[in-house]
C-alpha cells in the first residue's frame, strides 16, 4: 500500500503552529505524504519558512454567513486531490503521532474509517419535535434533527462520529463532501456541527 495522503485544512496563526506540531510527529517516522490547506499566501508563507518543501494549497471561500466548523467541508466541496494516494486521511492539527501511522492506515486500507465514534440513543432524535427544542450542550442532536426536519432520515443513525481523524478512499471523500455541503446549505441555522451531520 501506498502512504495515504494526509491533508490539513488550517487557518489561523495558532492552528498553523499546532499543525507544525503534528507534522513534527510524523517526521520521526520519514512521513512524507502530506498536503496542508491553509486560507492566504501569509500562511503559506509561515509554514514554508519550516517546511521548504512540504506541499500547501491556499484556498479562500464564502463561509455563507456558516460557522467556522463549516471551513473544512466548503474548501473540500470542489478539492481537487492529486494521484498519489489512493486513500486519503483527513487529520485535525491536535493529533500528534506517538507511533508509525502506517500500521493503522494498513490495517483500513480501503475502508472508510473514523477514530471516533460517540454512541447514541437513536430514540431520542424523535423525542424533540424541532431543533430549538434541543438543549445547546448537545449540538451533535440539534444538528441531527435540524438533518431530520429538512432532509429526511430514512434510518436513524445510532452514533456521531469525530471528524477530527478519518480515512476514506479517494473516490469516495469528494462524493461525501459534496453531500455534506448540500446538507450544510439545507440546514436552518447557521451553528452547523458539520461532524454530526457527517
Amino acid at each position: 500500500m501506498r502512504d495515504p495522503l494526509i491533508l490539513y485544512v488550517c487557518k489561523g496563526q495558532l492552528f498553523l503552529k499546532l499543525c507544525i506540531l503534528s507534522i513534527r510527529s510524523l517526521e520521526r517516522f520519514n512521513y512524507k505524504n502530506i498536503i496542508v490547506i491553509v486560507s492566504s499566501e501569509s500562511e503559506k508563507k509561515y509554514l514554508k519558512s519550516f517546511y521548504r518543501d512540504l506541499h500547501i494549497d491556499v484556498r479562500q471561500i464564502d463561509l455563507l454567513g456558516y460557522n467556522a466548523w463549516c471551513w473544512r467541508p466548503f474548501i473540500l466541496e470542489n478539492y481537487d486531490f492529486p494521484d498519489n494516494s489512493n486513500e486519503i486521511v483527513i487529520c485535525d492539527v491536535d493529533i500528534l503521532w506517538k507511533i508509525d501511522p502506517r500500521e493503522l492506515f494498513n490495517r483500513f486500507e480501503g475502508k472508510n474509517w473514523f477514530h471516533k465514534i460517540t454512541f447514541i440513543n437513536p430514540n431520542l432524535i424523535d423525542s424533540y419535535k424541532d431543533y430549538k427544542q434541543v438543549p445547546s450542550r448537545l449540538i451533535g442532536m440539534k444538528n441531527m434533527v435540524m438533518y431530520r426536519d429538512n432532509i429526511g432520515i430514512k434510518a436513524y443513525p445510532n452514533f456521531i462520529i469525530n471528524g477530527g481523524l478519518y480515512m476514506m478512499k479517494k473516490e469516495n471523500i469528494s462524493r461525501i463532501y459534496k453531500k455534506l455541503c448540500e446538507a450544510i446549505k439545507k440546514m436552518p441555522s447557521k451553528f452547523i456541527m458539520t461532524e454530526a451531520l457527517l
